[in-house]
């Protein structure tokens, strides 16, 4: 669909505007991340929610759902404009889940958390160190003094913390804080 707009208006009503993982959203015409970032952080993660929760419903037992978030879904990020939306869309879905989930029977609970897993020294980490932007240097000072968890201390503190037994009693939580 053609966007009404006027040089200095966007009608957010006919048009998304966007940027890519790093850059600045003014340059985001340029590039195609949007929708990636937008489809892997927040919409692939409702559908497969969705087909989850419908599949097992007939299963007549609790569910848990524990989303990755991040920090950028939490604190804007100049250049990480449609990384921080789908973040911070995918920790609203979470809570919305826990509402719609609210009165289900105890046998049908659902119990949704959206856990930020801290700075992991990962591929995408290496990547956002080589890219420009304003608060990269933050990110090049994690690596080099060392303080990145490791991808598998970060693992197995996820399945610990799917294990809790007041799991979802905090739905916006950092496994730092555990």
């Amino acid at each position: 669909m053609r966007p009404h707009t006027r040089r200095d208006k966007l009608d957010h009503d006919r048009s998304i505007a966007s940027d890519h993982h790093h850059g600045h959203l003014a340059r985001a015409r340029r590039r195609s991340g949007t929708g990636t970032a937008l489809l892997t952080n927040l919409a692939a993660p409702m559908t497969m929610t969705a087909a989850f929760l419908a599949h097992t419903e007939r299963f007549g037992c609790p569910r848990k759902i524990l989303a990755i978030s991040s920090g950028a879904a939490r604190r804007p990020i100049e250049g990480w404009s449609a990384y921080c939306a789908g973040k911070a869309g995918l920790d609203m879905f979470v809570r919305s889940i826990n509402a719609e989930y609210a009165q289900a029977p105890a046998e049908r609970a659902v119990r949704a958390v959206a856990l930020a897993p801290g700075v992991v020294d990962t591929g995408m980490q290496a990547t956002i160190r080589d890219a420009d932007f304003a608060q990269v240097q933050r990110f090049r000072d994690l690596k080099e003094n060392d303080q990145l968890a490791s991808a598998d201390d970060t693992a197995q503190r996820i399945a610990a913390y799917l294990e809790r037994p007041d799991f979802g009693s905090t739905e916006l939580d950092d496994i730092r804080n555990t």
